[in-house]
């Protein structure tokens, strides 16, 4: 499974120079593709605090170590 990940994200750091062009592409216009990646990083930025405290408290069990 962990090849799995790395694979997702070498996925993601080959096409993301790209992305603009696709977008460009389907007639979004510059202000659209640059509102479009602000929400995008925003988006990056904010989920790990969110799903860290979304575990914190769902995940309140005891884990033993091997």
């Amino acid at each position: 499974m962990v090849h799995t990940h790395h694979g997702c994200v070498a996925a993601i750091v080959i096409l993301w120079p790209q992305f603009t062009v696709h977008q460009a592409a389907l007639g979004l216009s510059v202000a659209h593709t640059g509102i479009f990646s602000t929400v995008e990083s925003a988006f990056n930025v904010f989920t790990p605090f969110l799903a860290g405290f979304v575990a914190d408290k769902i995940g309140n069990y005891k884990v033993s170590s091997l």
